[in-house]
Order: structure tokens, then C-alpha cells, then sequence
């Protein structure tokens, strides 16, 4: 909107990058879009200082802005620094996209190329650019497939409408607002019951006997939230840059079955019992044949393991 009207955004919108950089590492990408905005301002603008000046006050601001954090300057660098962990391979989100294992994004994206070649949108280049940097992204690893989706859906329609449209009001609000809330009361009335999945593995962890729930545990890499949300302290958990390489790299030694690096860990952290997944073969071969380790429970999702302590 601050580029339709020529000027730059209003310097308390700036607070929104304290929140963003509160809640996700992703706020290094509102600077990186209001640093494409700022660029695309100076180079359409006619009055190119004043431009100049509204958009480097308001990038100062944003980058200011980004220091009121938890972590202060720690929470700054943290997304540049998370970037150089070994362990990025090992976690499915930064691994390339692949149209096995998302296809729903590559088949929205041929379907918006498609548009693209046969309506031709009429974008500013740094607009383009800007699109062509995070899809990128988002094909170079999978976790930026959202960012590229949002700002997509925010930057394209204005280049899908025509020119006269923007100076009348458009009379389908109503209507759209009143799906909306349709949709919303929809789902309200019939509300979706999560899969019970590796990703939410309820009935595994409701057949876990309430006497290990407070003992040290060894856990799949996504059980770790739920197991987090039914107040067990997993061993690990998708957070994983808060664990670091010392830990999430063993740990994906351990998943594939290394007994060396599993009985080290056992022996540092007194592992009492494990909630494995059933696609960790190897980690549940290694359990079953180690006479120390007892299954407990299995279903679809996963296996309950218990180590008989002497």
C-alpha cells in the first residue's frame, strides 16, 4: 500500500519486525522485502531523494526494530549463525523440495506458472526478482515454500488486475467476508480430528504407563512436540537449532541404528524408555536384540520400548 501511494510505510509499522523476530527466525525476510520495496521506490520515484530518505529511515527503523528481542543481539545473528549447523541435511524442512513428498506445492506452482505465461501479469522488475529469489528458496529447501506462497499471494493479484480496478471500490467484499465467516462456522460445527501419525502419535503416548512419564526418555525427532504437549520432556524435539549439532547429530547416528553412539547416550542421560517410530527400522532392529530393552507397546504409528534396569 505504501508503494501504490508512493511514499514509505509509517515508522511504527517498524514494530511489527520486534514481533516477527519474537515469534520466528523468518523476520531476516521482512528485512529482505522491505529492502526490495526500498530499492523499488528509488528506482521509480520521481522525487528519487525523498525516497532515498522515507525508506532508509524506515530500513533503520525495521533493523532497529529486530533487536528487541529475548536474545538481544544473540537472537539477531541466531538465523545467520543456524544456517552453518551440520545438521540442516538431517532435518526434512531443509531438505530440496520434492514433488513426492510435497505435491501439492508443485502442483499449485505450475498451475500459477501457467497463468502467469497466459495472462501475463504486469509487475515492477524488482517485484519479479523478488519472486524468482524466494521460489529459489523455496525449491532449494522445502521449509521456504510458505514464504514464497505468502508473498506470492500478496504481490501477484496486483499484477492479475487491471489498472481501472484499483480506483473502485470492489463491491464482492461483502460477499467474500460473508464466506468467509460461513466457512469459519463450518468447520466450527464440524472440526477435524487430527491423524494419529508420527507428527501426533495420541494413542501411543496415552498407552505410555505414568510411571515413566517422568523418567528420561529417547524419542522420534517429530514426537518430541506432542510428547512436549502431554508434559513429558522429550530428548529431542523439531527445534532443532535449539539443540545444536553436539546433539541432533548424534542423535541422527542413533536413528539409524549406530549401538555405539545409542548404549553413549543411554549411558549419559540414563535413558529409561523410548517411543521410536516405525520407520526408524534400524533404532528398533538395535532395540530388539539388545536383552536390556523390552518393547512395551505397537500400533501403525510407532513402538514403546522399556529398559530393564538391573
Amino acid at each position: 500500500r505504501a508503494r501504490q501511494e508512493d511514499r514509505a510505510p509509517p515508522l511504527i509499522a517498524a514494530l511489527l519486525m520486534s514481533l516477527w523476530a519474537n515469534l520466528h527466525g523468518g523476520f531476516v525476510f521482512g528485512l529482505a522485502i522491505a529492502a526490495a520495496f526500498g530499492l523499488e521506490a528509488l528506482v521509480d520515484s520521481a522525487d528519487k531523494a525523498r525516497a532515498l530518505k522515507q525508506w532508509l529511515l524506515f530500513g533503520m527503523a525495521c533493523a532497529g526494530a529486530v533487536f528487541i528481542n529475548g536474545n538481544g543481539f544473540e537472537g539477531v545473528i541466531h538465523p545467520l549463525r543456524f544456517t552453518q549447523l551440520q545438521m540442516l541435511p538431517l532435518i526434512d524442512e531443509w531438505k530440496p523440495s520434492n514433488p513426492a513428498t510435497t505435491p501439492f506445492f508443485f502442483g499449485v506452482l505450475a498451475l500459477i506458472v501457467a497463468l502467469i505465461l497466459w495472462k501475463r501479469p504486469r509487475l515492477p522488475w524488482v517485484r519479479w526478482i523478488l519472486l524468482l529469489a524466494l521460489l529459489g528458496l523455496a525449491l532449494l529447501q522445502t521449509r521456504h515454500q510458505a514464504m514464497l506462497a505468502i508473498v506470492a499471494a500478496v504481490i501477484l493479484p496486483q499484477g492479475f488486475a487491471h489498472s481501472e480496478a484499483h480506483d473502485r471500490t470492489d463491491a464482492s467484499s461483502p460477499l467474500l467476508i460473508a464466506g468467509a465467516a460461513f466457512l469459519v462456522a463450518i468447520r466450527a460445527i464440524m472440526p477435524l480430528q487430527p491423524a494419529d501419525n508420527e507428527a501426533n502419535p495420541w494413542k501411543l503416548i496415552a498407552a505410555v504407563p505414568s510411571e515413566l512419564r517422568s523418567q528420561p526418555v529417547l524419542n522420534g525427532y517429530s514426537m518430541g512436540g506432542p510428547l512436549i504437549l502431554s508434559g513429558i520432556r522429550p530428548y529431542i524435539d523439531g527445534r532443532g537449532d535449539m539443540y545444536g549439532d553436539e546433539l541432533v547429530v548424534p542423535f541422527a547416528r542413533i536413528s539409524q541404528g549406530d549401538a555405539k553412539v545409542f548404549g553413549e547416550a543411554v549411558d549419559r542421560w540414563n535413558i529409561r524408555w523410548a517411543i521410536i517410530p516405525n520407520r526408524s527400522e534400524r533404532l528398533i532392529a538395535l532395540l530388539d536384540r539388545t536383552p536390556s530393552w523390552r518393547r512395551l507397546k505397537r500400533d501403525r504409528v510407532g513402538s514403546i520400548y522399556v529398559r530393564e534396569v538391573p
